[in-house]
């Protein structure tokens, strides 16, 4: 599995214990393209950082820089994943 593999890997593991109805692994591998249908790899690793609720900006703006992460254009990159349907805003 790629390093990008993997990060997409463990989104779908946050999102299967996140979401009440889960987001399953499949062994053909069509989570993780879905995925990748929806979420860049830096967005995917801001995913990561994310709960099943609506917060403030600043809040998620704390784990993203815990994680080491940068907090450049967040609001930007939030804003354009709601507008996908990839998260909720």
């Amino acid at each position: 599995m790629s390093s990008e593999d993997s990060i997409y890997r463990k989104l779908q593991q946050h999102l299967d214990k996140i979401f009440p109805v889960g987001f399953p692994e499949a062994s053909s591998g069509v989570d993780i393209r879905l995925l990748k249908q929806f979420f860049t790899l830096k967005d995917a690793k801001i995913a990561l950082h994310l709960s099943n609720k609506p917060e403030p900006l600043d809040q998620i703006r704390n784990r993203i820089i815990d994680a080491g992460l940068s907090d450049a254009n967040l609001e930007e990159i939030l804003d354009k994943l709601t507008e996908k349907g990839a998260i909720l805003g």
